[in-house]
């Protein structure tokens, strides 16, 4: 999807964002998740995926222990806690929820990647020139933030404005730990006063370059390296079939299911089985691209 027409790699993010938000189906969540998961693997390794699910992992089941205590609705009992109690249905709900929640966030790390500046600003460059822009430029500062705090901070260290606060040169105990803390806020907040004005600043010079370029007039051209190809026309046309299937089949009520008070509503038809396979040939179809991709790749070189 790297290499298809910007509005088709947008309309495949959206279509999974929110068909993500909007089923919560079990088989619905384990497409979206597992799909999200091959996909982030092929775009940025399977590394780098890790240690985000790491990352993810204790909040998400915080959020399903927390879910599941305070949702005292269903019928099935299975562990108490004093007055509280914990249900299997509330407990699947949980899962589900976290699920959902893992999926939205691996969606849009694979967003970032893919849809770059450029491609938002040739979509909506046009028709929302301010939106665009904006937008793009939050897209950009958030991991560009992260980048400039490691070098201000490296700055500062290096010139002896930091305090390099370590609890071990102070020994142990609570009043060492807390001056430590306190020295660890007076630097963080040195931090981030200046990335604040830098990011003022940039954003400053950023919006007079592009008003001095004309962005936003009446009647600007501006040169785009996309063209829509004859493939981007077949995935649109496969997106716009199997989005046909899954409505039809949401409809249907096979995304639909009551987690209370008892699980009910599951059905595995004949309409149910060719929604579901759609609605992962629309998640999976990246993963696949790219496995294909990989494939060709290899086989050429292999005859080299």
């Amino acid at each position: 999807m790297q290499k298809a027409h910007p509005a088709i790699s947008f309309i495949h993010f959206l279509l999974a964002i929110v068909g993500a938000m909007l089923f919560t189906h079990p088989a619905a969540c384990a497409i979206t998740l597992l799909a999200a998961l091959s996909y982030g693997i092929c775009l940025k390794g399977i590394g780098v995926i890790l240690r985000r699910v790491v990352v993810l992992l204790p909040f998400l089941m915080f959020a399903t222990i927390i879910n599941g205590l305070l949702n005292g609705s269903g019928s099935t009992p299975i562990l108490y806690f004093g007055s509280y109690v914990i249900t299997s249905e509330a407990l699947i709900y949980a899962l589900c929820s976290a699920a959902i929640i893992a999926a939205v966030m691996l969606w849009f790390t694979c967003f970032n990647v893919v849809i770059s500046s450029d491609k938002l600003i040739h979509l909506f460059g046009k028709r929302m020139p301010r939106l665009s822009l904006l937008f793009t430029m939050t897209l950009r500062f958030v991991p560009h933030f992260g980048q400039q705090a490691k070098a201000i901070a490296t700055a500062q260290k290096g010139i002896g404005r930091l305090s390099r606060a370590d609890t071990r040169q102070d020994g142990r105990g609570l009043g060492n730990y807390l001056k430590a803390l306190k020295r660890g806020a007076y630097d963080g907040a040195v931090v981030f006063s200046t990335l604040l004005s830098w990011s003022l600043e940039n954003a400053m010079e950023t919006a007079d370059s592009m008003r001095a370029r004309g962005y936003g007039l009446p009647g600007r051209s501006a040169y785009s390296p996309y063209r829509f190809g004859q493939w981007d026309f077949v995935f649109g046309i496969m997106m716009l079939i199997c989005t046909a299937i899954v409505a039809f089949g949401s409809f249907q009520g096979s995304f639909s299911m009551a987690f209370f008070p008892l699980i009910s509503g599951i059905k595995f038809n004949s309409v149910a089985v060719f929604a579901y396979g759609a609605y992962a040939a629309i998640l999976f179809m990246p993963s696949l691209i790219w496995l294909l991709e990989e494939i060709c790749w290899h086989f050429t070189k292999s005859k080299i």
